[in-house]
């Protein structure tokens, strides 16, 4: 029994003699590699402007002229007649509400100037540097002041006056 097992095991393992082709059916088709040849970037080096003139000195605390818009006008910008008004320009910071009082049923603000005077002004009224009061209430007086960007154009802020 044990012969016959050793010769089956023989003939199993050494049966398989069956194929014995090349194996280059298997193997994968060698190609030459395709390769793009990339050419080296290069970056261009700078090279300062020969013909340029560097004793052109100018504040380096001022805007160039071309961003102030000296050429043109600025679209959107409103330049009002601030400065060409004959209304007396008093800063709003030295204004102080005395009071309100009521004219007609509306309300009208008593504002003390800077040299102890008095005036009375309801709302649409100018005052203050140009200001416009565009609210009197009890407690505060609202007034739109306008201010002057750095291209001289003017845009508006809102500021109130308290009682003290």
């Amino acid at each position: 029994m044990r012969a016959s097992l050793i010769i089956c095991l023989c003939l199993v393992l050494s049966g398989c003699k069956a194929n014995r082709q090349p194996l280059e059916f298997a193997q994968v088709e060698q190609k030459e590699p395709h390769v793009l040849s990339l050419t080296k970037f290069n970056p261009k080096r700078f090279h300062a402007l020969q013909d340029v003139n560097l004793s052109i000195q100018r504040d380096p605390f001022l805007l160039p002229t071309a961003l102030l818009g000296a050429e043109a006008p600025i679209l959107g910008c409103h330049k009002d007649a601030v400065a060409n008004s004959t209304l007396k320009t008093y800063p709003l910071d030295q204004l102080r509400l005395a009071g309100v009082m009521t004219v007609r049923g509306k309300h009208a603000a008593l504002i003390e100037l800077p040299d102890g005077a008095l005036i009375t002004r309801v709302q649409g009224e100018f005052i203050a540097a140009h200001s416009l009061i565009t609210d009197v209430t009890v407690e505060a007086v609202e007034i739109r002041e306008p201010v002057q960007d750095s291209k001289g154009c003017l845009s508006y802020r809102t500021r109130r006056l308290v009682m003290n």
